[in-house]
Formats: structure tokens, sequence, C-alpha cells
């Protein structure tokens, strides 16, 4: 699974990927602006699935990384602000995070990132406590906290 977003909404993207990656080794973030993204991109096919990030002021990249996946057949779940997004053309699943802030206020698609990993952590039962609790034993053992 591959998580992109670029120029602001890569926080986000970053965010859930962080957090997803602790719990599903397979998860990958990235930004659409990186020189070798379509190589990188060109192994995903059906068995994939891409999350992509993106709000106003729509990225160019984005929309082609978008329409590149899309051709490919790659599943795509689209996080962006609403139906008039470049990006629902594209995508097998949209998620709807209305934005009516004068700047870029990402409270709604922080909210949702945190949604999903709540939905993950019912579906892993107590698994998601064990890993948790293994990566908080580790970081702690290396001394990453203060």
């Amino acid at each position: 699974m591959e998580i992109m977003g670029a120029r602001s909404s890569f926080s986000l993207a970053y965010y859930l990927g962080f957090l997803l990656k602790q719990f599903m080794p397979n998860v990958t973030f990235h930004s659409p602006r990186v020189d070798d993204i379509f190589e990188e991109l060109m192994q995903f096919g059906e068995h994939d699935a891409v999350v992509l990030f993106s709000f106003p002021r729509y990225t160019k990249s984005t929309l082609s990384v978008c329409r590149f996946l899309h051709d490919k057949g790659v599943p795509i779940v689209a996080i962006t602000d609403g139906a008039s997004s470049p990006l629902v053309k594209y995508s097998s699943c949209t998620l709807f995070c209305p934005n009516t802030s004068p700047f870029y206020s990402y409270t709604a698609a922080m909210s949702l990132c945190n949604s999903i990993i709540l939905a993950l952590k019912e579906t892993l039962n107590g698994s998601f406590e064990e890993i948790f609790e293994a990566t908080r034993s580790v970081l702690i053992e290396q001394d990453v906290y203060w």
C-alpha cells in the first residue's frame, strides 16, 4: 500500500503512513514529486492500493500519479475536500474532508486518519495492543523518548 500527498498534503500522508506502517509492514509513503515515483509505481497493479491526499490547490503531480495508477487498474482511495476535486474522477473510493478555512486546515482529514487507525485497531483485536506495546518498549529501550 502506498500513501501519497504533495506539498502540505504530504503531512497527512506521512501521519497516516507512519501509523499504518507500525501495523502493516507493506505500507510506504511518498510525495508524488519524487523524481522516480513513476518507476516505483510501475510495479503496482490491481492487487495493490494507493491512498492519495489532495486539497485545493490540487497539485499537478498528484493528479498525474492518480491518472497513471487509474489507467493501470490500481485501486485508489482519494481523500480530498469535495466532489469537485479532480481526483474523484479517477478514484475507486473517495472520502471527503471539507475545508472551508482560508488557510491549510486539515483538522477533518486528521480526524479521518485517526478514525482509520481506530478501525484498524478494532480489526486487529488484541494484536494491535501487542504491536503497539512492543514498539513502545523498543523505543524506550533505545532511548528515543526523553
